[in-house]
């Protein structure tokens, strides 16, 4: 689980995803829709319940890390209802000398949910909350100066809850619909103390149903924490694995406390996270890094949950059930030849071609006479001398072709140079 959390925090949803196991040997599969335990998120922005006061802008000082010079003087802090404040010098400018200290980021995370601002209703399922203050160049105006730049304020939780997916694996990419499963809650007779001595007495009843660790009393022995789903479904989570989560987000994502009052040049306030300037960037702890990269911490904790889910469905706490689904095969019901089609093809343009190139052809006008016979039957007496001596087709033919014409247009011009041409009863002047 530790891994998920490190690699939810350094890759992008997309690839974090794809990490999740599953076994689809064609390469395309799917599944019916299930329910399953999951990590999910939840993130809040908190921007406009900031509240503004006046201090010295010395939150800073105690947690520099070099020997750098201190200054006190007029600043400005920004602060949310449970004491997660950012304080700076007024008139501190991103990027200008000299530069003092100065806070870009700060943070206070904690696993009792009666803590936070804004998620007091996830108090029996809440894994680990922060909340989250950043400053940063104003994008408008460069030459901004505190307290005047840009202050975002957001609230983010991870919970244990039940989603419904709706699996399936296409060209060997994993695609998943996820939807909250509304109406899943922890079960009443779930995370039961089993042995619990009477010299432990609780410090009260939001303690004894916390799920949060603690160094005191998670030494006594509770049952497992129960998920119930609408159908009645359960899902468990063991002790050790709800407790082990707990601690490592505890001491991987949580400083030491800072508190902070006016006493020591500040507002009233707390925090256990932080990214400051001062000589150099320095942070407490290392963990939060990604937080102050982010540009959306909403994708950031949705990436982060997803991580830890995927951990939880593959196994990570005991023995779950296998969900068995279908394997499509890759089926060939049409086997294309293509030099077939070409050939076909190149048949069909060349028809094409010739049928245009037909029609263009005969679209040319034509003398009538080259068209039609009424020209030659009108001139039958004329050529009768001519074929009366023949008794045979062959003769016919043979006499018309020995015998020459003259052909006169409409204005009597000869068609045709007729100086050699022998006269045979066609009139000089007669029109053919």
């Amino acid at each position: 689980m530790q891994s998920a959390v490190l690699y939810g925090l350094s890759q992008p949803l997309n690839t974090t995803i794809q990490q999740l196991r599953f076994n689809c040997p064609s390469g395309n599969c799917t599944w019916p829709a299930y329910d399953s335990l999951a990590v999910c998120s939840k993130c809040n922005s908190l921007t406009p319940s900031l509240t503004r006061f006046s201090d010295y802008g010395g939150q800073y000082v105690p947690l520099m890390e070099d020997n750098n010079a201190a200054a006190l003087s007029n600043g400005t802090s920004y602060r949310l209802p449970n004491g997660l404040f950012l304080d700076n010098i007024d008139g501190w400018q991103w990027g200008a000398e000299p530069q003092y200290g100065a806070m870009f980021m700060t943070t206070y995370g904690t696993s009792n949910a009666s803590l936070t601002n804004s998620l007091q209703d996830l108090s029996d399922t809440l894994i680990w909350a922060a909340g989250v203050l950043k400053t940063g160049p104003d994008a408008a105006n460069a030459t901004a100066a505190w307290p005047d730049l840009p202050v975002e304020a957001a609230e983010c939780a991870l919970y244990y809850c039940v989603n419904r997916y709706q699996t399936s694996v296409r060209n060997g990419s994993l695609v998943e619909e996820v939807s909250v499963v509304d109406g899943a809650h922890r079960a009443a007779d779930s995370w039961q103390l089993v042995d619990f001595p009477d010299a432990w007495e609780a410090y009260n009843e939001s303690m004894v149903e916390s799920i949060a660790f603690d160094a005191y009393f998670s030494a006594a022995e509770r049952s497992d924490l129960a998920l119930v789903a609408p159908d009645g479904e359960m899902f468990n989570l063991s002790q050790n694995a709800v407790e082990s989560i707990s601690s490592y987000f505890m001491t991987t994502f949580q400083a030491d406390l800072q508190a902070y009052n006016e006493s020591n040049g500040t507002v009233e306030g707390q925090i256990n996270g932080w990214y400051m300037n001062s000589t150099s960037i320095q942070y407490q702890p290392s963990a939060i890094q990604p937080f102050w990269k982010s540009e959306d911490l909403n994708e950031t904790f949705v990436t982060l949950a997803t991580s830890m889910t995927n951990a939880l469905r593959a196994d990570a706490d005991a023995d779950g059930a296998t969900m068995v689904g279908k394997s499509g095969l890759m089926m060939t019901y049409y086997s294309v030849r293509w030099p077939w089609i070409a050939l076909n093809c190149v048949v069909v343009l060349m028809g094409a071609l010739f049928l245009f190139l037909t029609i263009g052809k005969c679209g040319e006008s034509a003398p009538v006479w080259k068209s039609s016979t009424l020209a030659a039957m009108s001139r039958g007496g004329h050529v009768r001398h001519l074929l009366e001596r023949a008794t045979s087709l062959g003769e016919m033919e043979k006499f018309a072709k020995d015998e020459k014409v003259v052909l006169f247009g409409r204005d009597g011009e000869v068609m045709k140079d007729g100086s050699n041409v022998v006269e045979t009863g066609v009139g000089s002047r007669e029109v053919l």
